[in-house]
């Protein structure tokens, strides 16, 4: 099973929730869009200023 990653299903897997951690431990492969690494790369270095 191949898994496409976005930004709400990456903040619910560091939440802890059960059904997404699941799918990506089931999961073949897991892609993380562009945006999506944007988005990430931009909440992250806001969080540090």
């Amino acid at each position: 099973m191949k898994i496409c990653l976005d930004t709400n299903a990456y903040s619910a897997f560091k939440r802890g929730k059960e059904s997404i951690t699941e799918l990506l431990e089931n999961a073949d492969e897991i892609h993380v869009p562009a945006v999506t690494l944007g988005e990430l790369f931009a909440g992250f270095y806001m969080g540090m200023l």
